[in-house]
């Protein structure tokens, strides 16, 4: 093997731990956020944790609304958050220069982040992030 291969195998090796690097601190911010409090969401009807979605290329777009019927409606949204994930999972690619967003779009989202339940403390979000952060670093 030549240099020019040795450079060309280098350079996939780290555009791969890049990419898997990016995939697993992205899944672990978003299983934080969707897991229970103090970590996760506050849940009253699990609506707001239910709507954490993760999306390639764009924020999440649209608006969360509100619930009536809980236990269908958050299955059904659970469902579809499952499928963003695995969509994530299959198709993120660090090269072709993709953007990830978690995002959810209840319109009480920033409350709760804000500190309105005495579920999880404020800046919830930050934290999940900051501990997905460190938890990569701490990877080597």
């Amino acid at each position: 093997m030549g240099y020019s291969d040795d450079i060309t195998a280098a350079k996939l090796q780290i555009e791969n731990v890049t990419n898997e690097t990016i995939i697993d601190v992205t899944l672990r911010i978003h299983a934080t956020l969707v897991s229970n409090p103090p970590a996760g969401t506050p849940i009253d009807l699990g609506w707001a944790s239910a709507n954490w979605f993760i999306n390639i290329g764009a924020p999440t777009s649209g608006n969360g609304g509100n619930v009536d019927d809980a236990g269908a409606q958050v299955s059904a949204r659970e469902a579809q958050q499952g499928a963003t994930v695995a969509r994530f999972v299959t198709s993120y690619d660090y090269t072709s220069g993709q953007s990830v967003h978690i995002g959810n779009n209840v319109p009480y989202i920033n409350r709760l982040n804000n500190g309105w339940s005495n579920q999880a403390p404020a800046g919830f979000v930050d934290d999940a992030t900051q501990e997905a952060v460190v938890w990569a670093n701490s990877r080597g």
